[in-house]
């Protein structure tokens, strides 16, 4: 399912993950820009892998399938058993 969305919006998740790379380079690396890891280097035939993920844009893509499959999304966001029903991680299986 992750894999599913990521794929389905993949422009929008690699804008959103260069845009939130430049605003890391501009704020921690403010002093020393050089030394940033570049953007395009983590970015690989402009695909971006899981882990890469904007976890906040991944999530609101995912809650509404979530949901449809009878989980209650808002339990999803917050620490719970349910981030460790067996059920639930079947739809993550990387």
């Amino acid at each position: 399912m992750v894999e599913t969305e990521l794929g389905h919006d993949m422009i929008e998740f690699v804008l959103a993950f260069r845009e939130k790379r430049e605003d890391i380079k501009r704020s921690l690396y403010k002093a020393d820009p050089e030394i940033s890891p570049n953007t395009n280097g983590l970015i690989h035939g402009n695909q971006l892998v899981i882990e890469q993920a904007l976890g906040k844009l991944l999530l609101k893509k995912i809650l509404p399938r979530l949901q449809e499959q009878g989980f209650n999304g808002g339990i999803v966001k917050a620490a719970s058993p349910t981030l460790v029903d067996p059920e639930l991680q079947a739809h993550f299986v990387i």
